[in-house]
């Protein structure tokens, strides 16, 4: 036969895929690099005010008190401060203990779900679950947060969109960037002191130490770098909306009764929303009211302080209520739950 090189296989030799042995070595280290931050457990990295590191200060110093748990309180900060477990309880006439409040600063619905997911074998005795929802709840425009981006479902980090989804799967795949920015602080020890930040005081509330409140009479304008934070690329996702349909279905499975409310924001920052984002904030109420229908619970949409016997003077800033506001509301809120039967199975 004649040997014609284009019937020779060994002229594709040169078509052969090589990779430059720095491309190796540098493939290699990230992967080892990766393997070792996964090796590391969160608590040992988080800073206690970081939302992860609330959620492990409440599983240690928290939940332990409370073994019985009658009601439970979820949310943001908002709802942190807003109800005081031992006055509730003793507006209702119930055991001490019986409330829970385990609002998380700056916490988002996926963070009450993985808080109840990982506690449950408590939080299931509650007869009533309160989830407070902040005007920025159901839109991915505002920081997810690296609890998500440490352990969002896979099926979650593709249904979003754009840089977002981009971001989404980089993180799954490799956690050390969210690791890596943590890990300077955590040898140092810097994280020990803001354990010292978060105490359960004697009314069963975990506050942060106080600072100056603004004033009642101030400036409407001041409240518009918050309000440009909360509605940025305001986008109402499905996927967020659907951590409130997990948790409203746990919380069913489990016997317990649902709900879900909204506190107001201090007068003049509503106001204020309204003539900047007025139709997305209109957006977040439908979305809001859709999802209370179709779960069949409960919603307490408060959208003034009026409405609830509070007055601007009753806030620390554009949203967070005072102690002696947060009396007045907790008044409030016991004598909403006895009117509509909450607590009665």
């Amino acid at each position: 036969m004649c040997g014609l090189s284009i019937f020779n296989f060994e002229s594709f030799e040169g078509f052969r895929p090589r990779l430059p042995a720095t491309l190796l070595a540098v493939v290699g280290c990230i992967a080892a690099l990766e393997g070792v931050m996964r090796l590391i457990p969160e608590e040992r990295l988080l800073p206690a005010k970081s939302r992860q590191g609330e959620i492990f200060f409440m599983e240690r110093e928290v939940l332990p008190r409370f073994t019985q748990p009658r009601i439970v309180l979820l949310g943001s900060s908002r709802a942190r401060r807003a109800v005081v477990p031992r006055l509730l309880d003793e507006r209702l006439g119930l055991p001490a203990d019986s409330t829970l409040n385990v609002g998380l600063a700056s916490g988002r619905v996926f963070e009450a779900l993985y808080l109840y997911e990982r506690n449950r074998a408590v939080l299931r005795q509650a007869e009533l679950v309160i989830l407070n929802v902040d005007e920025w709840y159901l839109s991915s425009g505002w920081r997810l947060g690296s609890l998500y981006e440490m352990h969002a479902p896979w099926d979650e980090r593709f249904a979003f969109s754009g840089n977002l989804r981009s971001r989404l799967v980089l993180d799954g795949l490799f956690t050390m960037r969210l690791k890596l920015r943590l890990l300077p602080a955590a040898l140092a020890g810097r994280h020990k002191k803001d354990v010292l930040a978060l105490k359960l005081d004697e009314n069963n509330q975990v506050l942060p130490p106080p600072r100056k409140p603004l004033p009642a009479d101030v400036d409407p304008r001041v409240f518009r770098d918050d309000i440009a934070t909360f509605y940025h690329r305001f986008e109402i996702s499905p996927v967020l909306a659907g951590h409130v349909e997990k948790l409203a279905r746990m919380v069913k499975e489990d016997g317990g009764r649902f709900v879900l409310m909204q506190l107001p924001n201090r007068a003049a920052y509503q106001v204020e929303v309204g003539k900047l984002h007025g139709a997305e904030y209109l957006q977040h109420v439908a979305a809001l009211d859709e999802l209370a229908r179709n779960l069949d619970v409960p919603l307490c949409l408060l959208q003034l302080p009026s409405e609830c016997g509070l007055t601007d003077a009753s806030y620390e800033d554009y949203g967070h209520i005072n102690p002696e506001g947060a009396k007045v509301f907790t008044a409030v809120l016991g004598d909403l739950i006895r009117r509509e039967h909450w607590l009665e199975r």
